[in-house]
């Protein structure tokens, strides 16, 4: 009885490991197929010239800050 018991959890690990060969190559190609198959990005770029412009005015304004503290510093260090 320990010896068939034996023999079928022999013969169950080979017919396990002989299926999952093939499934994992089945599915290894379906992933692949499935990413070489989808769309490519084909959103429009929605107001890019408008995020370019504000940009633009983001780094102008900081660049306006930066000259009005040094020249506020500037006034403060000639008032004392």
């Amino acid at each position: 009885m320990a010896a068939s018991l034996q023999q079928g959890d022999i013969m169950q690990d080979r017919t396990s490991n002989f299926l999952s060969v093939p499934l994992l190559s089945v599915l290894m190609l379906l992933c692949l197929a499935l990413t070489a198959c989808s769309p490519p990005d084909s959103t429009p770029k929605i107001a890019e010239d408008q995020r370019e412009v504000l940009k633009r005015a983001e780094d102008a304004a900081a660049s306006i800050e930066q000259s009005a503290a040094k020249m506020q510093q500037d006034i403060d260090a000639q008032s004392n």
